[in-house]
């Protein structure tokens, strides 16, 4: 289930420190250096943020879409699991945070990255192939991580034309 992050700030913040703990799961995230809390915004106007909830109210994940209201697109977006394993209630959350985006905000496109590597990425691709988005291609060395090296970043495209064709 979804709920504005706003509402789970205490347990968003105690997954951060978990995730900071572990280095399989913030590897890929945190750059170029580690961060210890995520903002959370007063209103939902330039940084759409939610957290994603088993039925027991226990958080799983967080997700931010960051919005450019002049060219009515989000440029790029934050999602984690904070499992670190796939999870059929986080994927779901995933789907119900895009349709707030093309249905409900109606945003014209969608962009995001991701790096190279990360485990999400296979996902990602399944993802933007099911609704018919594009890959656009990667920036080479990219962007610095915390083990100091420079990683490749993958950028996606999702459109709320072909999305809205796509999710009937």
């Amino acid at each position: 289930m979804l709920d504005y992050a706003y509402f789970h700030q205490g347990e968003l913040q105690e997954c951060v420190k978990k995730t900071v703990e572990n280095k399989d799961l913030y590897f890929y995230f945190m750059c170029p250096a580690k961060f210890f809390s995520i903002p959370i915004e007063r209103d939902d106007w330039d940084s759409i943020q939610f957290v994603s909830l088993k039925p027991d109210g226990e958080l799983l994940g967080f997700m931010a879409a960051y919005a450019d209201h002049r060219n009515n697109l989000i440029y790029n977006m934050d999602i984690i699991n904070f499992s670190g394993k796939p999870n059929p209630i986080f994927s779901r959350d995933i789907k119900h945070f895009f349709d707030k985006l093309f249905i409900e905000r109606k945003f014209r496109k969608v962009m995001f990255n991701a790096i190279s590597g990360n485990p999400a990425v296979k996902m990602y691709r399944k993802l933007i192939k099911r609704l018919e988005g594009k890959e656009v291609g990667i920036m080479k060395d990219n962007r610095l991580l915390t083990d100091g090296k420079y990683y490749d970043e993958i950028i996606f495209e999702l459109y709320r034309e072909t999305y809205l064709k796509v999710i009937k």
